[in-house]
């Protein structure tokens, strides 16, 4: 069973009943779905007045690059796979949803023509800001030592699991 942790603030019902909230999932790889994912629509419905459900389905072809050591076009396919049978698994569980709703897929975000011009920024802000690489050095190094506690990275090339969490990281923060 996967563990869910909700950060509500407890004057939530001052402002969300007239907010919509962004939900984002990795779906696909590390999968919420089945009874988490009908517990989470349920507090999204007493919750907010509308949502958009990030399905974070191709981000993860750098974790099956790096973990798998796949092709990063091959691993793009089986992210999108993923997701898709994702979506058609949990399809039953979107349904539940009271409050009007919009799912948006990954690469519907990267197509977005703001998201080059953020995506140079975060590049550029890399380069030039430490403590921002050393922040996202970190992290990468914090995902590296939990794999490695599940004893899942000795057979892992660290500079490839590096390099590709990098680029995750990157990817995802416009």
């Amino acid at each position: 069973m996967t563990r869910i942790k909700l950060k509500i603030p407890q004057n939530y019902k001052l402002i969300s009943m007239e907010s919509s909230c962004l939900f984002t999932i990795s779906a696909g790889y590390e999968d919420i779905d089945g009874e988490e994912l009908s517990s989470i629509f349920q507090i999204l419905n007493k919750t907010f007045k509308s949502c958009v459900i990030s399905v974070c389905d191709t981000l993860q072809k750098y974790n099956l690059v790096a973990q798998q050591g796949l092709s990063i076009e091959k691993a793009e396919k089986m992210a999108l796979l993923f997701g898709d049978c994702w979506m058609k698994k949990n399809e039953r569980i979107f349904n539940t949803l009271t409050i009007p709703y919009e799912t948006v897929r990954w690469d519907s975000w990267l197509s977005n023509p703001l998201y080059s011009e953020k995506m140079a920024y975060i590049e550029d802000f890399y380069k030039k800001n430490e403590g921002f690489r050393n922040a996202i050095l970190n992290t990468v190094q914090e995902y590296i030592l939990r794999l490695e506690r599940r004893n899942f990275s000795k057979e892992l090339d660290k500079e490839k699991l590096m390099e590709y969490s990098i680029r995750y990281l990157k990817e995802e923060a416009p």
